[in-house]
């Protein structure tokens, strides 16, 4: 008699669920949007103190390849992913001063990364899932200038990844996902002298990216 009702209420649970206990594997693409927050405080003893805020967007294209484990239990969901991307998000901004021929030029980039990622979600019909995201990320940031009041940067930066999406099921091993989602990093710092002015400028950069990503996953179902 118990082994009827396990079975009975194993086959209940399989019949409410799509993907149930499944690894998955994808590709997503879409666009990039960056916004560079930069602040700045210029000193000269004894003289001035200067501080200065700025904002520089950026664009580019977003790819990933993505794999990751779900589990399905009635019409709750909770997948652990991890993805690898590469992007040509880039900023340029440039300063001309033409009294004394002074010329920069200098670009924001963050290019290649990877995140980790948890997906709780639920399931609005037996194929179609909403699901937010919660995750960890890991990017490069790479700032060439020919400003010398600025710092050539090369190094990762940490982030907080979160979004929403939305998931549905084509046929029993492929599916289609639609996706929104921020990435906050941590902020980098630098100081530099100017030796002619002997003035002080200090530093700090602290990206936000956001993306617009369709994705086709394949479940090993």
């Amino acid at each position: 008699m118990l082994g009827k009702m396990t079975t009975a209420i194993s086959l209940t649970l399989l019949s409410t669920t799509v993907w149930s206990n499944t690894f998955y594997l994808g590709a997503e693409g879409g666009p990039n949007l960056a916004d560079f927050k930069q602040t700045s405080s210029v000193v000269s003893p004894g003289s001035f103190n200067v501080k200065n805020g700025a904002h520089f967007s950026g664009t580019g294209l977003l790819g990933s390849l993505f794999g990751g484990y779900a589990l399905t239990i009635k019409q709750f969901y909770l997948a652990a992913e991890a993805n690898i991307s590469i992007s040509s998000l880039d900023s340029n901004s440039f300063n001309s001063e033409f009294v004394h021929s002074s010329f920069s030029n200098t670009d924001y980039k963050m290019q290649h990364g990877f995140s980790i990622s948890a997906l709780p979600g639920y399931l609005f019909t037996k194929s179609t899932l909403f699901y937010v995201r919660l995750g960890y990320a890991n990017t490069n940031f790479k700032v060439s200038t020919t400003d010398i009041s600025l710092a050539n940067i090369n190094k990762n930066l940490d982030g907080f990844r979160y979004g929403v999406g939305i998931q549905q099921t084509i046929n029993p091993n492929f599916s289609v996902r639609l996706e929104y989602n921020q990435i906050s990093y941590q902020s980098t710092s630098f100081t530099k002298i100017d030796p002619v002015g002997m003035v002080t400028k200090s530093t700090k950069i602290t990206p936000q990216t956001n993306q617009v990503m369709l994705g086709l996953a394949y479940n090993f179902a």
